[in-house]
């Protein structure tokens, strides 16, 4: 005879043992080397705060309350993976970071007892639970421009039993009620670090954010910081304005009008993390998309107009008052010739409204007015 039918384990149940399954993978990748985020990340029920998420393709919807999502829901949210949680019609707002890079940041803050933190782009709230497990919640403060998402974070991080302070408006602003911070750690994408968050932070003082498309570490000293890049990061850009409500998937690009040539660099060059790096530095606000879900069909476009398509067999399209294509080729050619530098080997220094990027004395480059 056959035993009883196996009964369904209880969710709870189950988000424990992918809680810990998902630390070990973190341990064993290095991302987490400390025993105290390790213990904060084994604590962190993160599908309380994100109890949905849109898949690709096709930003499908898959949600925690509808039964026939809750198998798939729970396995990708316990997942080393990044979980788009907002879009619009234009664009994605809001997604939870990959655990892996949210671990490394966290590490790279380098907290200690006592510290305030002010936490820049809230999202979901999972970071700011990490936050407030390892220090407290009155230490944690975390601000978002959307108020929607302050709303549901809270909600959700009081749920999970944390109270750090969500606040609503512009992160550019820094959160002036309760500085001096000891860290502030931006979890959202900057063409510069705003003047507020040097003068809300304390005399060697840290800020950990990304800046272009690398990871800075900076310490700072009054309306002075130094430091170095880290690593590649990608995250959604700083908003000065809310997002509206989430509405069908983003549009694919338009095809630009022009003369076509075969291109000099294959498309992909660009996903390669130093290089990019050093694109974003070289050739600040360039923007990309792709056709459909193939990276190698790849759409570049610039605020003056100037776009460029490049098709995965290599012909490229270009039109405006710049051929954007080109200036990448460039920009490949420097970075081969410096030797492919990796993303430690840029200092960043700030001294009042001057920020530069430098790689050697003659590589200086100044990061665009926000």
């Amino acid at each position: 005879m056959n035993g009883p039918a196996a009964q369904p384990r209880d969710a709870t149940e189950l988000a424990a043992e992918l809680r810990k399954a998902l630390v070990t993978e973190l341990v064993a990748d290095g991302s987490l080397p400390d025993p105290a985020w390790q213990a904060a990340f084994t604590a962190v029920p993160r599908h309380l705060l994100v109890p949905r998420f849109y898949a690709q393709p096709g930003y499908r919807l898959v949600d925690s309350t509808r039964v026939e999502d809750r198998q798939e829901w729970l396995a990708a949210v316990y997942r080393d993976s990044t979980l788009i949680t907002q879009i619009t019609p234009a664009s994605v707002t809001s997604s939870g970071t990959m655990p892996s890079l949210v671990a490394a940041m966290l590490h790279d803050l380098d907290v200690a007892d006592g510290h305030r933190v002010l936490q820049v782009g809230t999202g979901t709230g999972y970071t700011a639970a990490l936050l407030c497990h390892r220090l407290g919640d009155h230490l944690v403060t975390s601000i978002d421009i959307d108020p929607g998402l302050c709303t549901a974070a809270r909600k959700r991080l009081a749920a999970a039993g944390y109270h750090p302070l969500i606040g609503s408006g512009n992160g550019a602003n820094g959160y002036p009620a309760r500085a001096p911070y000891d860290r502030i750690l931006a979890t959202c994408g900057l063409t510069r670090v705003p003047p507020a968050w040097l003068a809300q932070t304390r005399p060697g003082g840290k800020i950990l954010a990304p800046i272009a498309s690398g990871l800075a570490l900076l310490e700072v000293d009054g309306d002075r910081a130094a430091g170095r890049f880290l690593s590649g990061a990608y995250f959604m850009p700083l908003r000065g304005t809310a997002a509206t409500r989430p509405g069908p998937a983003p549009h694919s690009p338009a095809e630009p009008a022009g003369p076509s040539r075969q291109a000099n660099l294959p498309s992909t060059a660009v996903y390669d993390g130093p290089f990019r790096f050093h694109l974003s530095i070289a050739l600040p606000s360039l923007s990309y998309a792709n056709g459909g879900n193939d990276l190698a069909d790849l759409y570049l476009s610039h605020p003056d107009g100037s776009r460029a398509h490049i098709t995965p067999a290599g012909t490229v399209t270009q039109n405006g008052p710049r051929r954007l294509w080109d200036e990448v080729e460039a920009a490949h050619s420097e970075w081969e010739h410096l030797g492919k530098p990796s993303y430690d080997a840029y200092l960043l220094t700030i001294r009042h409204d001057q920020q530069l990027v430098r790689l050697d004395t003659d590589h200086i480059w100044q990061l665009p007015a926000a």
